[in-house]
């Protein structure tokens, strides 16, 4: 597992002169209500493992599968720092999340 942490400052944001159309940005930190950091990681699945463990109880998950977000309680179940998925992840299958602390 690798784990890569961030601190997420939230953009300054300005109200766009007269005239002028807002644009959209190109990309900005993310802020979830009071979340400040985010915890990036990726797990080596095996073809029979399940359950695989996060780095914090607590917090946001989002977790990703072949680059597909997961839904909890479809895909996987979350208990904790734990998360069961519903059948295990093939070899050649990458397994990530971002976790929201």
């Amino acid at each position: 597992m690798t784990d890569d942490e961030y601190n997420l400052t939230p953009p300054a944001l300005t109200a766009p002169s007269a005239g002028d159309a807002p644009e959209a940005p190109t990309s900005a930190p993310v802020t979830l209500a009071d979340q400040s950091y985010v915890t990036v990681g990726t797990w080596t699945p095996d073809g029979t493992t399940t359950d695989f463990t996060l780095p914090s109880s607590g917090g946001i998950a989002i977790i990703f599968l072949n680059d597909v977000i997961q839904v909890e309680g479809v895909h996987y179940m979350r208990d904790g720092s734990t998360i069961s998925f519903t059948s295990a992840p093939q070899p050649d299958d990458p397994v990530g999340y971002y976790l929201f602390t």
